[in-house]
């Protein structure tokens, strides 16, 4: 079948793709940004479009001779986003019914429409209803808490259970959820597609087991082999304070999991066991053995994808885009002369971050991590996704990948909270003898407070990004 994934780049959307490859579909993809796919091991067997949801010629030519559609693309939790959201969910619907496509499928969360649910779960759901009021058959999968490597909710329950030896809980934790392994979720996703439509469906999805958030963070630390954790239920914890703790000891910056812990307090408990009578052979893993999975991905840098691979910000304008020119621009660049080969370059400032650190000034890096956490931003806490690999697109602590040419060229955008827009950027040229690496630190201010918060940190320059692109250059002779 030909099929079309939207969402290909996010946490569900990046491992599922390798599995319909696999089962022998012809697979499309829909991006904003194409460089963003390139890291992808399946990049070169999947045709690539150009475009968004929100724009319905693109969108059309997306789905133009498909057999399925899957939308996997993320709903946003602002004001704006929701309504963008809803101009997704009817554009898509609109292109299905004009194209003839024979199925979407759609994946949702699991938890009652009635009344009192969290906004994120009523637009996940309200979605669904757009996609169904049109012609075309749409398959609505509603999951529970989904469990894996590099999820948003395993990463939630890990680093509260790892950091935090005694624990002061809100009332959230007592919810009760049946948390499903994220290959289960794969396996759903794949195999549903094989089953003869019989118009609008909803799927439940859950696994075996029915945890409060307390007990699957007592399951985590046994299966982790750390010490019984000791755990003291209030119920007097706000919103907001549960949100900014979870933010200071987890990777999730505050403007997820704010979001995030208002969605936990809906109970996500399978109503309607239709999935055995779709699947009859489908045996989800019990919570036990999918923290044991993904304990051992995470230990082998087996990670396929993280939940920050999802962009929930629209796509980042590059330095060279049109709307920076004339504007005002501050720029911190080094250059340094080596004998390093270009490839030992390369790897030597793509391993920067997590536990390599950058190279120099240690503790201002670390400083201004927790600044940033302090003032709602993610901090170094997201770290990398495996130690030496990077890909288009993908987090690295408070940066994003924006663009990455192999042996040449590596660029960063800070998605720290800054009064303005920062990027990092690292260019080999090679001179057959010896290389030049150029570092370029730039930032463009935002108003006044731009201006005056470059003008107090470059007297830190000096001190960081000098050593730096020197340290850089040395690792990279030692390693050849």
């Amino acid at each position: 079948m030909r099929i079309l994934v939207t969402g290909a780049t996010g946490y569900v959307g990046g491992r599922l793709i390798s599995r319909l490859l696999d089962a022998g579909h012809e697979v499309r993809c829909l991006t904003r940004q194409t460089e963003r796919v390139d890291g992808y091991r399946w990049r070169d067997r999947v045709t690539v479009f150009q475009g968004s949801m929100l724009d319905p010629e693109s969108l059309a030519r997306a789905h133009e001779g498909c057999d399925i559609v899957y939308n996997l693309a993320r709903p946003l939790s602002t004001d704006q986003g929701v309504e963008q959201d809803r101009v997704a969910a009817t554009n898509m619907r609109d292109a299905a019914d004009r194209a003839g496509v024979g199925r979407v499928v759609y994946l949702s969360g699991l938890g009652s429409a009635s009344e009192g649910v969290s906004r994120y779960l009523a637009v996940r759901q309200e979605i669904g209803r757009i996609l169904r009021s049109g012609e075309t058959p749409v398959t609505e999968i509603q999951t529970s808490a989904v469990i894996g490597s590099g999820s948003i909710t395993f990463e939630m329950v890990r680093y509260l259970s790892e950091v935090l030896p005694v624990m002061v809980t809100p009332s959230w934790t007592q919810t009760s959820t049946q948390p499903i392994a994220v290959r289960n979720v794969l396996e759903v996703l794949t195999d549903i597609i094989e089953i003869p439509d019989e118009g609008d469906r909803i799927v439940q999805l859950g696994g075996p087991d029915v945890l409060t958030y307390e007990q699957m963070m007592r399951i985590y630390a046994q299966e982790a082999g750390l010490i019984n954790r000791r755990i003291l239920r209030t119920p007097s914890i706000s919103l907001g304070l549960s949100a900014w703790w979870v933010a200071l000891v987890t990777p999730l910056p505050i403007s997820i999991t704010r979001t995030l812990i208002e969605s936990l307090g809906d109970q996500a408990i399978v109503a309607e066991e239709t999935i055995k009578d779709l699947l009859p052979d489908f045996e989800p893993y019990t919570y036990s053995e999918a923290v044991k999975r993904a304990l051992y991905r995470t230990s082998h840098l087996e990670v396929e994808t993280r939940w920050s691979d999802s962009v929930l910000y629209p796509a980042s304008p590059l330095p060279s885009d049109p709307q920076w020119t004339g504007g005002k621009v501050y720029t911190d660049e080094r250059q340094v002369v080596t004998t390093a080969s270009a490839a030992d370059l390369f790897r030597a400032f793509t391993s920067i971050g997590g536990d390599v650190g950058y190279y120099s000034a240690g503790w201002a890096w670390h400083i201004r991590g927790w600044l940033d956490l302090l003032v709602g931003g993610f901090g170094l806490r997201r770290s990398r996704r495996h130690p030496a690999e990077l890909r288009t697109g993908e987090a690295l602590d408070f940066w994003r990948v924006a663009a990455l040419e192999e042996d040449r060229h590596l660029l960063l955008h800070g998605e720290m909270k800054v009064p303005g827009e920062a990027w990092l950027e690292w260019n080999i040229t090679d001179d057959e003898e010896q290389r030049t690496l150029t570092q370029i630190a730039r930032f463009f201010p935002r108003g006044v407070a731009g201006r005056v918060y470059w003008i107090l940190m470059k007297p830190f320059h000096g001190l960081i990004f000098g050593p730096m692109v020197r340290r850089i250059a040395k690792e990279a002779g030692r390693r050849g």
